[in-house]
């Protein structure tokens, strides 16, 4: 009789995007190159987590939402293996704690590791909280390797030929409107009013510049952030010839892939662009609205109607921004700082510091999940009405599900890009084999007893 496969348990809020995009090397890795079985949960469905038995749970941040908390809590109680990376990686010394801790606002240690994106990330980390040196360890980001691996993209359509494709990536605006008490409590309530003043501004800036220049075709991202609200940035032009509003269906390196220029106000959407060669523009002069992104510091920060006309011909001249392109030390130093390395295989690095908990060398963890009989049966019955029944339910987080989980689209993507991954596994197999034994080096801290 065949030994059962063990099993590594992903949960997230979608099977698209930022996200999923870190879990999908390790799923890869997992299923193909450690022959486990891999499963992928919505953090909203709790009856689809507690019906499995992983050796493994992984989560890509256990913070960025109130709910991300609360799994992340039961999963700790439950006694299971229990790792996680960074969303958000480019950690900033006077925000510290909202990028470390989130929306864990009592700061419990809920992870028996978790990897940052780079030294200065860990760095900033221990020096204010110095209990977690225990549990966090350097990999590099993970989200990034795709850029590395991944060669198969998903072709935007375009309703006529253009010059040029320029992609908005949005911002949180409506968020901060809606979100304002928790806004306040990051930004506080004079900053946050005017980042959403300078919404305002981008989005009178957008409508003039797609009105003057109609041969060229701007691609609108709203962020995930804004639940499928739309952006503040398509307000003024949603209905326009040359603008086309993006469904999170497309990965942000298919936005990416398919543009020539990206637009933002502040956006991580700078560092993807610069990674895949495409140069960035953030709508925004002023410097306190700035201040605490540090990836302005590699992009053209404009938000003159004259100067992105100037910038705009360039562009459709197939000239290079000279605005920008003076910044390339900058953007090196930058990538170079918040990535940790850009060579595709932080995962590994990732996966290293697993590989004694998967041989055995570490002792092994039993969880069974903490839930009572009424909570299993609460759970079954939003299961079963989010599932077959969701128009049942007016609630967002049947809607979120509806909208942004669906294995059948994992599954497709695999079939998208696991050849890509194919690929590179053969051609960086030395490599992959030394990095996944030899790069974890401190590893009797793996596990929480």
């Amino acid at each position: 009789m065949a030994t059962p496969k063990r099993k590594v348990l992903f949960i997230e809020w979608a099977t698209q995007g930022r996200d999923f995009e870190i879990d999908f090397p390790l799923m890869y890795f997992f299923e193909k190159y450690l022959d486990w079985e891999v499963h992928y949960c919505c953090v909203f469905d709790l009856w689809s987590i507690i019906r499995l038995k992983p050796d493994i749970v992984i989560m890509s941040n256990t913070m960025g939402g109130s709910i991300n908390v609360k799994i992340a809590k039961l999963i700790s109680k439950s006694g299971f293996f229990f790792v996680s990376h960074t969303s958000e990686g480019y950690f900033r010394e006077n925000a510290i704690s909202q990028m470390v801790w989130g929306h864990n606002t009592d700061q419990q240690v809920l992870v028996d590791m978790q990897t940052v994106w780079s030294n200065n990330a860990y760095q900033l980390a221990i020096k204010k909280f110095p209990n977690l040196s225990s549990v966090l360890r350097v990999s590099g980001s993970l989200g990034h390797d795709k850029y590395q691996i991944i060669s198969s993209f998903v072709s935007i359509p375009q309703n006529k030929p253009y010059k040029k494709r320029i992609l908005i990536a949005g911002y949180t605006f409506n968020a901060h409107r809606i979100e304002a008490a928790r806004f306040n409590s990051i930004f506080g309530d004079k900053k946050r009013r005017q980042i959403l003043d300078q919404g305002e501004k981008v989005s009178q800036l957008l409508s003039k510049l797609v009105r003057e220049h109609p041969d060229i075709q701007f691609i609108i991202k709203g962020h995930p952030g804004d639940r499928g609200k739309l952006p503040l940035e398509a307000k003024e032009v949603k209905d326009l010839p040359n603008v086309i509003i993006i469904h999170q269906d497309y990965s942000i390196v298919d936005c990416i892939t398919n543009s020539d220029l990206i637009m933002c106000f502040r956006s991580s959407i700078q560092l993807e662009a610069w990674l895949l060669g495409k140069p960035s523009i953030a709508l925004c002069e002023t410097q306190n609205l700035l201040s605490d992104s540090a990836l302005t510091q590699g992009s053209y920060c404009t938000d003159s109607l004259e100067a992105l006309d100037v910038t705009l011909t360039q562009l459709k001249e197939n000239q290079p921004i000279s605005e920008f392109e003076i910044l390339s030390s900058q953007r090196d130093a930058l990538i170079s700082k918040m990535t940790g390395y850009s060579d595709g295989l932080n995962h590994i690095r990732f996966m290293s510091y697993l590989r004694p908990y998967i041989e055995g060398q570490l002792p092994q963890k039993k969880g069974r999940w903490k839930v009572t009989k009424v909570q299993k049966i609460v759970a079954f019955l939003r299961h079963i009405r989010m599932v077959y029944f969701p128009w049942t339910s007016k609630t967002s987080t049947t809607s979120h599900f509806h909208q942004n989980f669906s294995l059948k689209k994992l599954n497709h993507k695999k079939t998208i890009w696991y050849p890509d991954f194919d690929l590179f596994y053969e051609t960086n197999k030395k490599n992959i084999d030394q990095l996944y034994r030899s790069y974890s080096t401190k590893v009797e801290n793996l596990s929480s007893e």
